[in-house]
């Protein structure tokens, strides 16, 4: 099975996943993850100070800048098999 197979079955159980459990840090990894596979460099302006949620998942994101698509692919992969189904 090719990568983006597999990326979209692992896209698919995260989505169906009950994330209320899940810590933060592994919300904000995933998010990231998918985000850079998907679109790439964070291509968003920072939000704003009042904004907390906004801004840790724009700085998840922007950690992962220069990340090679295929590479965030495997890892969101990694990360959703780890995960309690």
């Amino acid at each position: 099975m090719d990568i983006n197979s597999l990326f979209s079955e692992s896209v698919d159980k995260v989505t169906n996943l009950d994330t209320s459990k899940l810590p933060n840090k592994i919300l904000l990894e995933i998010y990231a993850l998918y985000k850079q596979a998907k679109f790439g460099n964070c291509n968003t302006p920072k939000p704003s100070f009042w904004d907390v949620k906004g801004i840790a998942k724009w700085k998840a994101w922007n950690e992962k800048k220069h990340m090679h698509s295929d590479h965030a692919k495997k890892n969101y992969i990694n990360l959703a098999n780890t995960l309690p189904m």
